[in-house]
């Protein structure tokens, strides 16, 4: 039985009983019984309420993780991690002009011709491997 139920079902045997309505004390319990039937009342409102809110939060919930595996897919801060593909090391390199650190993964140095600009002071910066057999790890 919910509150509602209840609710009426108290209503329903305070008026099978009889009671005298000029007595101050029917008029409390009446007052009383209506005041629990609007609370329970109130309370269903809530619960109802509170189940469409949370059905339009779990979708909000889906949809942001959808834009999430969008919007950070391959992104990861792990280099360890095998949850994207970014398994490949990160090299850190200093830029000698401003002392800028920038990150490197082995992606870059497959797609490039060993030479980048600084992000922060556009030095152009130049990587030779002709010695190198393998690119030592500096994390």
């Amino acid at each position: 039985m919910n509150l509602t139920e209840k609710a009426a079902y108290i209503k329903g045997l305070m008026e099978g009983i009889n009671l005298d309505d000029d007595k101050e004390e029917t008029k409390i319990l009446k007052s009383v019984v209506d005041l629990l039937e609007d609370v329970a009342l109130s309370i269903k409102k809530l619960e109802n309420s509170f189940e469409e809110h949370s059905e339009v939060i779990d979708e909000l919930d889906e949809n942001l993780a959808d834009v999430e595996d969008i919007v950070y897919r391959g992104v990861c801060d792990d280099s360890d991690c095998e949850c994207c593909g970014c398994d490949s090391a990160i090299y850190k390199v200093s830029c000698p002009n401003c002392e800028q650190v920038i990150e490197l993964n082995e992606d870059f140095f497959e797609k490039n011709d060993s030479e980048i600009l600084c992000p922060n002071c556009g030095e152009k910066l130049e990587f030779s491997f002709e010695d190198i057999s393998e690119i030592p790890s500096l994390n």
